[in-house]
């Protein structure tokens, strides 16, 4: 049960990850596009990347997890 849990969370963290990535390649994309490169841009460039960033970490920390469970 705790292994099957854990590894519904990886998968859910694991699309969670794929969808920022694209967000934060679509968000590149714009900003390159319009040249628009400011304040608000950076912090939108930067929060995608801390966002992948932690649920990547997560996806593997509970792959670590879910490994230990066996």
């Amino acid at each position: 049960m705790k292994k099957t849990f854990l590894s519904l969370l990886s998968v859910i963290f694991l699309a969670l990850s794929i969808y920022a990535l694209f967000t934060l390649a679509s968000g590149i994309w714009l900003v390159a596009r319009y040249e628009n490169f400011d304040i608000n841009a950076s912090g939108f460039l930067s929060g995608e990347l801390l966002f992948t960033a932690l649920c990547l970490g997560f996806c593997f920390l509970i792959r670590k997890a879910a490994k230990k469970a066996r």
